[in-house]
């Protein structure tokens, strides 16, 4: 006797029972809840002539707390399910193919915080998130998060704050104010340190007007209008995360156009390689004066695998 499938949440329970080779076909059933348990007797006979039975028990969940469900056949008792089965099922659903994809992204020590957005495959809100930790293959990397969001949210976004380098992660454990934990494959990041100090005075940098992005697969345009008070200091550069250059082969190339006191920026980056798995990377755009420099746009660009395009 086991059960196939089950539905368990705030408002229904639902067990296909199967009884194997038991012999058993289920008439009717009763059932009662205590210390944060349901027990589920089962009711039958032999097979007979007749074989119309209960498959499926469904049960109204108004059980607050329920930790274990529990199946009796007149002879034995069996569990059937647990918090864990459905913290196991909720974890899956976050997670889904994560574990694959690879992002390349800079930490700037300059900042006081690395805002970072996490993406998931579905929403979290049952409990607020009050603790995340990060971690490299079950090893603790940091714990120097700063919570932005306390949940997961619109499709699965997650967003924190890092308040150290960290050179990679690959999971999150998230705790919540109910002291349960999560543990979490969230990808793998790599980030790579610089030193931008935006030390260019703000009546010399180039400021942005506007700008847009298009995609297709690996294929990334980027086109962006900054203006300027001071012709001569119209020098910039185009940053990518070394990880991206050696492991994704991104290519870049760019070009201007002077319009006004406005300069037009196009950037376009395209990867030879075929990509098996959804992949990321940061972009920044840097103003030189001299020694003196100023982050004039970051932007995150994803790279969805081939057989998605």
């Amino acid at each position: 006797m086991g059960v196939s499938e089950y539905t368990v949440n705030d408002e229904i329970i639902k067990l296909k029972v199967d009884c194997g080779d038991s012999g058993i076909i289920i008439k009717k059933y009763s059932y009662e809840y205590k210390n944060h348990s349901l027990y589920i007797t089962l009711k039958g006979n032999a097979f007979s002539s007749s074989n119309k039975g209960i498959d499926t028990l469904s049960i109204k969940n108004t059980f607050n707390g329920l930790d274990n469900i529990y199946l009796f056949d007149g002879k034995s008792s069996k569990k059937v399910w647990s918090q864990s089965n459905k913290l196991q099922s909720t974890i899956q659903k976050l997670e889904g193919d994560n574990a694959s994809e690879k992002n390349y992204l800079f930490y700037n020590e300059a900042d006081d915080l690395k805002t970072l957005r996490l993406n998931f495959k579905s929403d979290y809100n049952e409990e607020p998130i009050i603790g995340v930790t990060l971690y490299k293959d079950g090893e603790p990397v940091s714990t120097k998060v700063q919570i932005i969001d306390t949940s997961i949210h619109d499709g699965g976004h997650f967003t924190i704050g890092l308040k150290q380098y960290v050179q990679y992660f690959n999971e999150i454990k998230l705790l919540t104010d109910q002291n349960k934990t999560l543990t979490l494959k969230t990808g793998q990041y790599f980030f790579e340190k610089v030193n931008i100090k935006n030390e260019i005075p703000e009546k010399e940098r180039l400021s942005l007007e506007s700008y847009n992005t298009w995609d297709d697969g690996a294929k990334f345009r980027f086109n962006a209008s900054f203006s300027y008070t001071t012709k001569g200091l119209l020098n910039y550069q185009v940053y990518l995360p070394k990880g991206s250059l050696n492991n994704l082969k991104i290519k870049e190339n760019h070009s201007t156009k002077e319009q006004g006191n406005r300069l037009n920026i196009t950037v376009n980056c395209d990867s030879p390689k075929k990509v098996e798995h959804a992949a990321s990377y940061e972009m920044m755009i840097v103003q030189n004066n001299g020694t003196k420099q100023y982050v004039m746009n970051t932007v995150s660009v994803a790279i969805q695998p081939d057989d998605k395009k």
